[in-house]
This record gives structure tokens, sequence and C-alpha cells, in this order.
């Protein structure tokens, strides 16, 4: 049985190189998203100021992955980066937990209404079993809410303790609902019994879509 590849990259842009930076990196997502094996391909600006890219790409497995790092756009991706990009690049490989395995997601209608999150977890060395069963249930109750595109939780390879929640909204207004549902004081009290620190500024990302 194959394994899909999962990856979240950070790209620490110059703020005076994004107008030449983001031309080639619209060409990848969109040349990168009509390859065979390609399950999600998507890059996003950080909400605010900040040249920072986010990207999040799913693959069906190591080979297709393989074959994308020898693009011609991929290529062109890496050239700019050169001068482009300020410092090495922050990467998670992630890995779909088996018992609440990640859907694909769906894509907002408005993107430029849309609210995307990244948030980096850290959980207690003896606590690991309990927070995927908690959150198994909180993630239930997350992708019911309205506007809800993606609720998912990835761990971090080779690091057990570690886990990245990828979330996706059609809308600010939806995200800032589903922070006030009641089934959300369980989440709270949830990372509050099972995290080694608390979710903070550094652990979260606000992010919007790149308009392809």
């Amino acid at each position: 049985m194959t394994q899909a590849v999962t990856a979240m990259t950070v790209l620490p842009v110059r703020g005076d190189r994004l107008r030449t930076f983001l031309p080639v990196m619209r060409n990848n997502c969109r040349q990168s998203r009509g390859e065979p094996g390609c399950k999600q391909f998507d890059i996003f600006l950080p909400e605010g100021s900040g040249g920072s890219l986010t990207v999040f790409e799913r693959w069906t497995e190591q080979s297709a992955l393989d074959r994308h790092s020898q693009s011609a756009h991929l290529a062109a991706v890496n050239a700019r980066a050169a001068t482009d990009v300020d410092g090495d690049p922050e990467q998670f490989w992630l890995e779909d937990i088996e018992s609440i395995a990640a859907p694909l997601c769906g894509h907002a209608s408005e993107p430029q209404r849309s609210r995307n999150m990244a948030i980096t977890l850290t959980v207690q060395s003896d606590h690991r079993a309990t927070f995927i069963e908690g959150f198994a249930k909180a993630m239930a109750a997350s992708r019911g809410d309205e506007g809800c595109l993606a609720y998912d939780l990835y761990g971090v390879r080779d690091e057990p303790q570690s886990f990245v929640l990828f979330e996706r909204w059609r809308s600010v207004e939806d995200h800032l609902a589903h922070l006030v549902q009641a089934h959300m004081d369980e989440t709270r009290a949830l990372f509050a019994q099972t995290l080694a620190a608390p979710v903070d500024d550094q652990a979260r990302r606000f992010l919007r879509d790149l308009k392809l």
C-alpha cells in the first residue's frame, strides 16, 4: 500500500521581492495541480503584513513528489528563491493520523473573504493517546460548523508529540462564529489538559489564499 506524502513549507520571502517571486509561485501552483499524483497544492500569504508564503501540498506517494521535484516549474521557483527568499524555509513533513485521516479539503468560492489557519501543537509525552482520542470528537463537531471547508489534524514525521492543525473557513465571520460554539469549550479543556504549552501567536498562523 502506497503512503501519501503531505508537506507544509513556510518560505520567508523578502518583502521587496514579492513582486518577482509571486508570478513563478502562481505558475508552480497551477502546473503542480495538473501533475499526476497531486492531491492538493495551495499557496497562502499571511493575513496582514509580512512576505512569507506558506505552501501546503499533498501527493499520492513519494514517487509523485519525486517527479514534481524534477519539474521545470519548480526549478524556476528554486532559481528565484536564490535571490528572493531570505533565510532557510521552515518545512513540516506531515502524516495522516490513521483514526482521523484528513479528507481532501474544499476551496472557498470567494477566496478574498476566506480564512485559513495552520496551528502547531506540542503534546505532553504521556498524553498523546488522550489528545488524539479527544481531538477526534472535537474535529467532528468543528467540521459540522457553518462555513468549515477543512479541519484536519496531522502528525509531524519523526516527532510523535508534534502536530499541525490545518483549518479552512469560507469567511472570517464563519471562523469567529466557530470560536464561540459550545463544543469549543471542550476543545480548550482538552488543550489545557494535554498540550505542553499554550497555543500562542508563535504557534498560530493566519493565512489568506494567494489569488492565482
